[in-house]
Order: C-alpha cells, then sequence, then structure tokens
C-alpha cells in the first residue's frame, strides 16, 4: 500500500484512536487492555478530538490563509454537513440493528441498552429532536460534538491565527465553567446532559488548534517537560493497568481513584492532566516522519485515519454487533476476544478499499477531462 507524502503519524494516532474506540466500545473486550485507558486516566476520545482539532488547525489555516475566510469557512461546513449526514445515516442503521436484535432474541433490554427505547415508543415525537442532535443513542454521542465543533471552526480558527491566546482564554473559561456550575446542553427525551459535554470538551478540541498553530514557537517544550511528564505518566499507567486488570482478575485488586476528577462527561482536570502528560511523552518519542510508513501495521492504521468518518461509522455498527455476541456466547471472554480481532480486520479491510479507490478515482480523474477526440 503506498502513501501520500503528508505526515503519517497525524494519520496514525487518529487511526489507533479510531480502533482503541471500538474496542473499548465492545463489551468485555480483552483487547482493551491495550487501549488507553488503561494506561492513562483518559482515553481514546480524547486522543481523537485533540488530532482533530491539530489537524483542522492544519488542513484549513491553509485555506483561510491563501484563500480567505468565506471560502475557508465553505469548505469546513461543507465537511461538517457531511459529518452530520452520516450521523443520521448511522442512527437509521444503529435502529434497524437494535430492531434486528429484538427480532432475534425476543429480548426488549437492548432498546434500553442502546438509549433507543423513547424512540420506538414515541417514534414522531424523537424525529426532530433525532435532527437536532439532542436524541443520542448508545455509541452515537463522538459525531454530534464533531459537528458542533466544526460549525465553530472558521472563527476559532480566525481567532488564533492572529494569537492563540483570543482563542484559547475564552474556550477555558467555559471549560472552567463546566468544571464550577456543571453548564451542559440537554438531551431529549431524558432532560439529562450530554454524555460528552461540548462546552467542556471544546477545550481539547482548541488546544488541539493552538499548539498546531503555535508548534514551531513551541517545538522545545517536549524535551524540556519530557522527564517530569514521563514520571507522572509512567505513575498513572500503573495504577490504571491494576484497575484495569482488576475488572477480569479481580483477586488482583484495584485503588480507589474516586477522589480525582475522571468525570468523563465534563473531562474532569484529571483526564486532562493525564492527557496532556503523554501528549508531551508522544511528541518526544514519536519517530521522524516517514519512519512509521516502513511497517505494513501501521500503514494499515495511517489508512484508517485517513478515512476516519466511514471507519468510525462502520466502527460504531460492528461495537453494537458485539453487545449481540456477548449476549448470545453466554458472556464468553474468548469469542468476544476473537469478535474484537475480526472487527478490527474488517475495519483495517474497509480503510483499505477506500484508500485504493480514492488512488483509482485520482488517476481516471484526469482523463475524465480530456475533450473527446476529432472523429
Amino acid at each position: 500500500m503506498v502513501l501520500s507524502k503528508r505526515d503519517g503519524r497525524i494519520d496514525f494516532l487518529r487511526g489507533f484512536a479510531l480502533l482503541a474506540i471500538f474496542v473499548d466500545h465492545v463489551p468485555h473486550q480483552l483487547l482493551s487492555l491495550a487501549t488507553p485507558h488503561s494506561f492513562a486516566l483518559s482515553d481514546a476520545a480524547e486522543l481523537f478530538f485533540f488530532v482533530s482539532g491539530f489537524t483542522a488547525a492544519m488542513v484549513y489555516s491553509r485555506t483561510m490563509q491563501e484563500q480567505g475566510f468565506l471560502p475557508a469557512a465553505v469548505r469546513i461546513w461543507r465537511r461538517s454537513w457531511k459529518i452530520y449526514s452520516s450521523q443520521l445515516i448511522l442512527f437509521v442503521f444503529v435502529v434497524a440493528e437494535v430492531a434486528a436484535f429484538v427480532a432475534l432474541t425476543a429480548d426488549s433490554s437492548f432498546y434500553d441498552m442502546f438509549r433507543l427505547g423513547a424512540f420506538f415508543d414515541q417514534t414522531s415525537s424523537s424525529l426532530l429532536p433525532v435532527l437536532l442532535l439532542n436524541y443520542q443513542p448508545g455509541f452515537l454521542d463522538v459525531l454530534p460534538l464533531y459537528i458542533l465543533f466544526f460549525l465553530a471552526l472558521p472563527w476559532m480558527l480566525f481567532a488564533a491565527r492572529r494569537n492563540v491566546w483570543f482563542v484559547l482564554l475564552p474556550s477555558f473559561l467555559l471549560y472552567l465553567g463546566v468544571q464550577l456550575w456543571g453548564w451542559n446542553l440537554r438531551t431529549y427525551p431524558w432532560n439529562a446532559g450530554w454524555f460528552l459535554n461540548p462546552l467542556a470538551w471544546q477545550f481539547l478540541f482548541v488546544l488541539g488548534i493552538a499548539i498546531s498553530c503555535a508548534r514551531e514557537r513551541l517545538a522545545a517544550l517536549p524535551s524540556r517537560l519530557f522527564w517530569p511528564a514521563a514520571a507522572l505518566a509512567g505513575v498513572v499507567a500503573v495504577v490504571q493497568m491494576r484497575a484495569e486488570l482488576a475488572v477480569f482478575l479481580p483477586q488482583i485488586g484495584s485503588w480507589d481513584l474516586g477522589w480525582l476528577g475522571l468525570d468523563k462527561t465534563n473531562l474532569g482536570w484529571a483526564r486532562l492532566v493525564s492527557f496532556m502528560t503523554l501528549v508531551i511523552v508522544a511528541a518526544r518519542l514519536l519517530p521522524a516522519k516517514g519512519v512509521l510508513e516502513r511497517f505494513a501495521l501501521c500503514r494499515a492504521v495511517m489508512c484508517c485515519g485517513r478515512h476516519s468518518l466511514p471507519v468510525y461509522c462502520l466502527g460504531a455498527l460492528l461495537a453494537g454487533l458485539g453487545a449481540l455476541t456477548w449476549e448470545l456466547s453466554g458472556h464468553s471472554l474468548l469469542l468476544q476476544l476473537l469478535f474484537g480481532f475480526a472487527g478490527l480486520a474488517v475495519l483495517g479491510a474497509a480503510a483499505f478499499v477506500l484508500h485504493w479507490q480514492k488512488r483509482f478515482d485520482r488517476v481516471l480523474a484526469p482523463n475524465a477531462t480530456l475533450p473527446e477526440p476529432a472523429r
């Protein structure tokens, strides 16, 4: 598989985040011991949103600089519309998947497992909340944040290109308000907060934008902070790995970390600090550009990162299927493990097909614009 000259390290991190999100969503999955939440207080969601903000700033700030605010905004909002359309299509497929589960097992508890009971009971009154993104079934709470962030992205980039503090400071104050007063958007029909609070998670997305815009000035920072960050990350890894192993081996025991700010909904401070230590360590240890492309497995992960939207959508559907396999297998950890490997293979294969389709389209595109030969 031949990849382009873009920085594959970013695609690798995004692809790894997507694959880890899939694994973490499959119930009772031993492969989750290799995902970020097993060695950090954060998980793959933090990595996905941070890398997304970092990449968005790299891609669209160049358009804004060369073509102006409006062309860049139109390009960004076109992407936002594509994500929104994918969310609606994914919702339809998840509804069909859950309906099939219930028909197959005669177990209506799947409705509640996927937070779809209200939709099947009150379909007509649920359609508008679905369109407005405040009805969010299980596994469908990532893309709504992404859509909101992309709607606001043009103004974020406009401010960040002048001074990163113009966007970073208001973003932090909003995050701080969430921690102090619990601000959140509401969901239908429970009138509860969004599982991933966009008013809090926007700070991580903005951090990615700010670091991307100031990356040349921050180039020496990972080396200066590496050892303190590595020491803290190492201690957290030992504590968290013990807690994750205790899920499968209760006799190991674990330490109570409830006193830390681990609230995922509001992106608790401990999760944020733990993730940023990993950012510093990764920035220092990531190999030079072009090295990861030498390994087939890394290229496969990069391919997933380059087709993040379809890979995420397919992963959400497969993770839902993993809930069914857990119930139908009689709670077999071995079958769940096999399902995890199979799901990763399917996601990799799908990304591979999309990659080569895109390359094929690029080869054909110049020929499609050629005039017909004279007769």
